[in-house]
């Protein structure tokens, strides 16, 4: 039996797949196995939080991408995990 993920966790986790480059939501859907209104909902949270910038040229293709702060709470994570790997 598989654990729910958190908020938090599916958060970091489209924070990742973007970091890696710029994404359409349905790219990111699939990447982070999640339902379409997960990613959306997902997205509006990160993006209002200032993490995620949608840098699309028109209104037909979002296209989002890591901003600085986004990479910031990527490292403390990261350096989190690190400190409280067992």
């Amino acid at each position: 039996m598989s654990l729910r993920r958190s908020k938090f966790k599916i958060s970091l986790e489209v924070l990742e797949a973007i970091s890696h480059g710029e994404y359409r939501p349905t790219r990111l859907m699939y990447l982070c196995n999640l339902s379409w209104n997960s990613i959306k909902d997902t997205l509006a949270v990160l993006e209002s939080r200032g993490f995620v910038d949608d840098v699309s040229m028109d209104q037909k293709r979002k296209r989002f991408c890591v901003t600085s702060k986004g990479h910031e709470v990527i490292g403390y994570y990261s350096g989190l995990q690190e400190l409280l790997q067992v």
